[in-house]
């Protein structure tokens, strides 16, 4: 519940929150929620896209307001500052402050449960003398943190082998997860060359899905729990067709990779 006293607008600040190209809005509340403070994530059109509520009377949650991006994701972090927050199990932490972190994490948003296959798709002159060319992880779960990171830690290593730097491998990820029905469904997929330079390198894979091309197959992927996939991933290392599948953006994967190469530069 709000009051005319809640002192909407004490703050302010922008930030990228909801997938598309546009800014929204972070209002501070100091005085909202009976007391306790609030800040208020709005669209451009001011629609509220989420409140957040803070934990102690009194504390002016919301009273100053910045938005960074902390963990190096390439996405926008709110940081809350409550200056009268106390600690009552101390004489001496009254009004003491407190800073509150939100980390945004949108890497399978809505999902909490997902397991990757991976495959290596490369050109007729490179040949895998070590390692294998697919595999599967474990399945993991969302970390309870303000992240809410999945994490796999799944390594793989391949040696290969080729006479000519045309089709470089690429890494293609599929992500699973499990649906209301219990059968598998993909959550995205993801596609990056393998870098051309040795040395440590970590890249962030966009992930996809395929999207029906009707209303009606819609209702049937969802009825039947049947939703699109591809056939055959490799198609995603291939340029002829994929203009014609119909996509949509969804979450992003991680990967490091640690690059050994051996004359290379030979003739």
């Amino acid at each position: 519940m709000l009051y005319d006293d809640s002192y909407r607008g004490y703050s302010s600040a922008v930030g990228n929150f909801n997938e598309d190209a546009d800014q929204e809005y972070i209002v501070g509340v100091p005085r909202a929620e009976l007391l306790r403070g609030q800040i208020t994530i709005y669209r451009q059109d001011l629609g509220i896209i989420r409140n957040i509520t803070g934990e102690q009377v009194g504390a002016y949650f919301g009273y100053a307001l910045a938005v960074q991006d902390l963990d190096g994701n390439n996405l926008d972090d709110i940081i809350v500052g409550a200056p009268l927050y106390s600690n009552y199990t101390s004489v001496h932490s009254y009004d003491t402050g407190r800073v509150y972190v939100y980390y945004q994490n949108r890497q399978f948003p809505g999902f909490d449960d997902i397991y990757c296959r991976y495959c290596l798709h490369y050109g007729p002159d490179w040949l895998i003398t070590s390692g294998l060319e697919d595999g599967i992880t474990q399945m993991t779960k969302k970390s309870r943190d303000e992240r809410q990171q999945f994490v796999w830690n799944f390594p793989l290593d391949v040696t290969f082998k080729s006479t000519n730097p045309h089709g470089w491998p690429q890494l293609i990820v599929h992500a699973y997860g499990i649906d209301f029905l219990g059968k598998s469904v993909v959550r995205g997929y993801g596609v990056c060359h393998v870098p051309i330079t040795p040395g440590n390198h970590k890249l962030r894979l966009p992930m996809f899905v395929p999207e029906s091309t009707s209303m009606l197959q819609k209702f049937r992927a969802w009825t039947f729990g049947t939703r699109p996939e591809y056939v055959d991933v490799k198609v995603l290392g291939q340029g002829e067709g994929r203009e014609v599948t119909r996509v949509r953006s969804q979450g992003f994967i991680t990967v490091s990779f640690n690059v050994v190469m051996k004359d290379m530069k030979k003739n």
